[in-house]
Order: C-alpha cells, then sequence, then structure tokens
C-alpha cells in the first residue's frame, strides 16, 4: 500500500513540476486561460492519481485526489474548477465499481471546500 502511494506521490509531483515549468514560459498568456491551464493539469494529476491508486475492493480506491481537486478550486478559481472536476469525474467514471457514487461525491466536496478557501482567503489577503 505505501509503495503505490508513494508512487502516486511522485507522478502527481512530476505533473506539478511540468506545470510549473509551462507557466513560467506562457508568463504573457490571459489570466482566465493560464487558470484554465492550472485546472486541466491538476485534473490530469487527478486522474493520474486515481489510475495508480491502491484498490481495496474493486472501485473503492485510496489516492491523492481530494487535495488536488482542492487545489484547484483554491488556485485555479472557478475555470481551473471545471476542467479538473471534469477530468477527474470521467477519469473516476471510467473506472467505475462500487465506489463510483461516493468517489464523484467525494470530488464535489473537495470542489466546494476549494471554492470556498478561495473566497475566504480573497477577502484576507
Amino acid at each position: 500500500m505505501w509503495q503505490t502511494l508513494i508512487g502516486n506521490l511522485a507522478v502527481v509531483g512530476l505533473i506539478l513540476s511540468v506545470w510549473a515549468h509551462f507557466s513560467a514560459a506562457a508568463n504573457s498568456s490571459p489570466h482566465w486561460r493560464e487558470r484554465l491551464r492550472l485546472g486541466v493539469f491538476l485534473g490530469l494529476a487527478a486522474s493520474a492519481s486515481m489510475i495508480m491508486a491502491f484498490s481495496f475492493r474493486p472501485g473503492i480506491l485510496v489516492d491523492l485526489r481530494s487535495g488536488l481537486i482542492a487545489l484547484a478550486g483554491m488556485e485555479a478559481g472557478l475555470p481551473g474548477l471545471v476542467a479538473a472536476l471534469s477530468l477527474s469525474a470521467l477519469t473516476r467514471w471510467a473506472i467505475g465499481g462500487e465506489g463510483l457514487a461516493p468517489g464523484i461525491q467525494s470530488l464535489a466536496l473537495f470542489a466546494a471546500v476549494g471554492l470556498v478557501v478561495r473566497y475566504i482567503t480573497a477577502k484576507r489577503f
């Protein structure tokens, strides 16, 4: 189990490193496009996390997608969150299994948490 989660973390770190490289190179793009691109990268990272997840039973997954979806809500705002949530929900649907409905519900829950944190911290900073 631990080896799977460590490998999962390595893949997520690799995808976020690629994002950091592309975001530095595309500094002149419009703000909404940058947020959308971040959402796509976080959605891909969440999808990769689900594909490499530790499975208790068919369809019951342990992975790192929740933090990535919350991060999409906090940092990418609504456009990026929609992209990340769409990619990750499609991946979760494709995986299927008995944990499909709770898996998609957890994605929605962490998306809402990310947006709420974005709203709260926007007034503070």
